[in-house]
């Protein structure tokens, strides 16, 4: 979902700053690195120091395969903003960013292919902490039943393409026949 917002500060402490959000489409026909977080908010109460950085957004995995069969772990996750110091705010935790897996065959295992927003990042008694991140796209393209979960669920869609007289699929994004 969208980037968290961050909590306000108070007696004159920063607020935290907002999560990085999602965007793109569903389909990842276009593919982006998720957004960072934004940086906390400075003092405006003459303290000296500095604001948290938000936390980096997650990169882009893309993987081809005739089969594959996950068994590891794979990410894009955002990261966590900095926490808030003294008076100033904590950062925003970055969005996740886009997993695409194209294959004829598909395992995912068990929430092995993640996409997640980074966490929110802590307050202070006086600054407020950081938004968490939104989540990222996780697009799979199989000619065969997928096995498995994701998180964020991911998106299934279907391969264009045609099977030739003898039974072998070829597709028009890789070739994924015998």
């Amino acid at each position: 979902g969208q980037g968290g917002a961050g909590t306000s500060g108070s007696n004159g402490g920063a607020g935290g700053a907002g999560g990085g959000g999602y965007y793109g489409t569903s389909n990842l026909s276009t593919i982006f690195l998720g957004s960072g977080g934004g940086g906390g908010g400075g003092s405006n109460d003459g303290m000296t120091g500095t604001a948290s950085s938000g936390g980096n957004g997650g990169g882009i995995v893309i993987i081809y395969g005739s089969t594959v069969t996950v068994s590891g772990t794979v990410s894009s996750n955002g990261l966590s903003g900095g926490a808030a110091n003294n008076h100033f705010g904590g950062g925003g935790g970055g969005a996740g960013g886009s997993i695409k897996i194209v294959s004829s065959s598909l395992t995912v295992g068990t929430s092995l292919v993640t996409a997640s927003g980074g966490g929110v990042s802590a307050n202070t008694s006086i600054a407020g902490g950081g938004g968490g991140g939104g989540v990222g796209r996780i697009g799979i393209y199989s000619v065969s039943a997928i096995s498995g979960t994701t998180s964020p669920t991911y998106t299934t869609l279907s391969v264009p393409g045609y099977y030739s007289s003898d039974q072998t699929w070829y597709s028009q994004i890789v070739d994924m026949g015998a």
